[in-house]
């Protein structure tokens, strides 16, 4: 495995504990992004992350997310994603 896609299923943040949650998710992905820049955020809700040098990181998003019961999705990538940018 190259890489991993993670999506956090949004909880609703208008009930106390998803916004805790929510807040604790959100203070794991910056300090993920602060000490390995490599890691690509999509959205508030998504990351991208290389499995060669981001399985910790992973593994900490898992534990974070099952910790708040929050939902979430992976897509695992066998080879490094390719991206295409518009315009070129």
């Amino acid at each position: 495995m190259h890489s991993v896609l993670f999506i956090l299923d949004k909880p609703n943040t208008d009930e106390v504990d998803n916004m805790q949650a929510w807040s604790k998710f959100q203070t794991t992905v910056l300090e993920i992004i602060k000490n390995h820049p490599e890691t690509r955020r999509l959205d508030e809700n998504s990351l991208l992350l290389d499995l060669q040098s981001e399985l910790p990181s992973f593994s900490s998003l898992v534990n974070i997310s099952q910790a708040w019961k929050l939902s979430y999705q992976v897509l695992f990538f066998e080879e490094e994603p390719q991206w295409i940018q518009y315009p070129s």
